[in-house]
């Protein structure tokens, strides 16, 4: 795990107000979940590559199909003609990016993580599929934490904070509304005919 300065303790990476470099790298892997804009799907089936992942108990064929539902997938699996234990090819090949991106959602969902790290997610996806996915995530349950990586401003009008990076560094933060009132970076970035 990065390591921001092993001589400082009062700077670092902490989880709960836990500095990381105390708890077990293993637990700490076993909470998050990454999907980015190019998930990796394995030559296995839809449903292997759903529940890829979940080692900490069995996934059931209702999670997996609950997970699709949800992110707007079960339908298209539906109609392939060995529906769920269709195999998704070398890399996820035989399905599109759109699909890929689903899936990986799906498979993150059925894990539970604590921390779900989003990248990209929506990239390649339809408009229709992407606003289901901003309306998943807004329904997420408390428990969850997710930080959402995106170029799409509009993404981000739901989310708690958002932080605006300029150069490696944090340089705002707030609200949708927050920063689209502040007239800096975010709101010339989201409303560039007013500047």
């Amino acid at each position: 795990l990065y390591d921001a300065d092993s001589s400082n303790t009062s700077c670092g990476i902490f989880l709960n107000d836990i500095d990381i470099r105390t708890i077990s790298p293993r637990w700490i892997r076993e909470q998050i979940c990454l999907v980015n804009q190019e998930p990796q799907l394995f030559n296995l089936t839809l449903m292997e590559n759903i529940a890829y992942g979940s080692n900490a108990y069995p996934v059931t064929m209702d999670e997996i199909t609950d997970a699709a539902r949800r992110v707007n997938i079960h339908e298209f699996i539906m109609t392939l003609p060995q529906g769920y234990n269709t195999i998704a090819g070398p890399r996820g090949s035989y399905i599109s990016t759109g699909q890929k991106q689903r899936i990986a959602i799906a498979r993150a969902l059925v894990r539970k993580p604590k921390l779900l790290l989003l990248d990209e997610i929506t990239s390649a996806m339809d408009l229709e599929n992407e606003r289901r996915i901003q309306n998943l995530l807004i329904g997420l349950p408390q428990d969850y934490t997710y930080l959402l990586v995106t170029h799409r401003l509009v993404s981000t009008t739901q989310v708690d904070q958002t932080l605006v990076i300029s150069k490696g560094r944090i340089v705002e933060s707030g609200s949708f509304d927050q920063l689209k009132q502040a007239k800096g970076i975010f709101h010339r970035l989201f409303c560039p005919e007013e500047t």
